[in-house]
């Protein structure tokens, strides 16, 4: 199938054509022509004002939900709403049921991501049952093709097991993702502290509590020399 595209602007900052308008020409699954104008028929042709054409996008942060929640969401569902967004590879996280937190888990993602038609990349749970006090089996599922891990929302209070996490992953290369929230300081909250929250009589959520935790997390990077992920940060 051949699809023309009229007057797009292309953003790709890899392209010598990037910020530029342009025909593009697309056969079968492959881009075959770039021009800034092109007279050739195709099945179909597309045409709008302020249309742009880019590499597809990642989404780093997803719940698919599956296995376990799959009332919620599953692979095939959360799938087509990234298709419909442009996202071409998704990282899923491990806050299913059960936790993914070993080798099968891991491999359970892989063996549904292979019916997709975008890349589905799994993290691990970096502690087991995202309780915080334990490390999960972290090289197995690096093995297996876990591209991180992540705690999910469950801010891992203990900085000793969030630095033996750091200084793990170290040898073999795996990003350590986290949420960074403090919960005996957000705990129970509904919304960003301030005049509003006062106003409205509901339970504030300080900045405090993520920037404590992100400011003890810079220190455990410095002192293990290995790098973090935050995720989800919402104050200045």
């Amino acid at each position: 199938m051949s699809i023309l595209l009229k007057r797009v602007k292309i953003v790709d900052p890899s392209s010598p054509f990037n910020g530029e308008i342009k025909d593009v020409l697309i056969n079968g699954d492959q881009i075959t022509r770039i021009e800034d104008n092109i007279d050739e028929s195709a099945k179909q042709v597309v045409q709008e004002n302020g249309l742009c054409i880019s590499p597809g996008w990642v989404e780093l942060h997803s719940d698919f939900c599956d296995p376990g929640y799959e009332h919620k969401e599953t692979i095939e569902s959360g799938t087509k709403a990234a298709v419909f967004g442009g996202f071409t590879t998704v990282v899923l996280t491990p806050q299913t049921q059960p936790v993914l937190q070993s080798k099968d888990g891991i491999e359970y993602i892989y063996r549904k991501a292979d019916e997709q038609s975008i890349h589905l990349l799994p993290l691990g749970a970096t502690t087991k049952n995202l309780e915080g006090k334990e490390l999960s089996e972290l090289y197995d599922m690096h093995q297996s093709g876990a591209v991180g891990f992540y705690n999910g929302k469950n801010s891992i209070e203990n900085p000793n097991v969030q630095k033996l996490a750091l200084l793990y992953t170290r040898t073999f290369n795996a990003p350590v993702f986290t949420f960074p929230n403090q919960k005996n300081l957000s705990e129970n909250g509904q919304m960003n502290e301030g005049e509003t929250s006062t106003y409205l009589g509901l339970k504030g959520l300080p900045s405090l509590s993520e920037e404590i935790t992100i400011q003890r997390d810079i220190y455990l990077c410095e002192y293990c020399e290995s790098a973090i992920h935050f995720t989800s940060i919402s104050s200045a």
